[in-house]
């Protein structure tokens, strides 16, 4: 169903993408995908893992024990935040493709994340990686922008004029809203420093972490308007 409208409302003024209805929706969808997407993500990257931590493998095996871990992880969890955004989305815009965008794009950056993340917080293989560090400080960063956000930034445009910085602004918010997870997690006395990562430690990092993010990228996503009706057509 065509849900394009004038980009004018009776009042004159341009039409909000999303409307202040929609922020409870997105509070919640997010707030739950991330609590069970934590839990069910945490558990199977843990699995994937933890039976290899403190082992003494090569760089490349240690390199495919993570990245199999990282995009596996990533891709249970934003199937599960993707679906949970897009039916709060599709109440404004067209949103089809988002969740398999979102999905693609942090299957792919989990590969690489992993890949190139060596063995000196996982205890997996040597701390070095196969990737050398200052190749992968300049080459992953924007390459993890791109994947991440790229294809939501693909839908928003078809709405908006003004959706360019979503990339960042959705992965800034992610960190901030994962830094502060994590640190509510590590304060907690049943969740000792050695069960990072597991279920239990994800489950609360999400908790925390996804209302957090909703918000943030609720500031972001309010102040759009929607694109008139003959450049949604150009």
């Amino acid at each position: 169903m065509d849900q394009t409208v004038n980009s004018t409302s009776e009042a004159g003024k341009p039409d909000l993408l999303f409307g202040p209805q929609l922020l409870r929706p997105w509070l919640i969808a997010n707030f739950a995908a991330f609590t069970i997407g934590g839990l069910i993500g945490g558990g199977v990257l843990r699995a994937i893992v933890g039976p290899w931590f403190g082992s003494d493998v090569s760089a490349m095996e240690a390199a495919r024990i993570q990245a199999t871990g990282a995009a596996t992880s990533a891709t249970i969890f934003w199937t599960l935040a993707g679906a949970a955004q897009w039916l709060v989305l599709r109440r404004a815009i067209r949103a089809a493709w988002w969740m398999p965008a979102t999905v693609a794009g942090w299957a792919v950056a989990g590969v690489l994340l992993g890949f190139s993340s060596g063995g000196s917080t996982s205890t997996i293989g040597p701390v070095d990686g196969p990737i050398p560090l200052p190749v992968a400080l300049l080459v992953l960063p924007p390459l993890f922008l791109l994947l991440v956000g790229g294809g939501q930034w693909l839908i928003l445009r078809r709405e908006t004029v003004a959706a360019g910085m979503w990339p960042l602004a959705s992965v800034g918010a992610l960190l901030f809203a994962g830094l502060i997870g994590v640190s509510v997690a590590k304060m907690l006395p049943w969740i000792a420093g050695t069960q990072y990562p597991s279920a239990q430690a994800l489950l609360v990092v999400g908790a925390v972490s996804g209302p957090i993010y909703a918000w943030l990228t609720w500031q972001f996503l309010a102040q759009l308007r929607r694109r008139s009706r003959d450049s949604q057509l150009s």
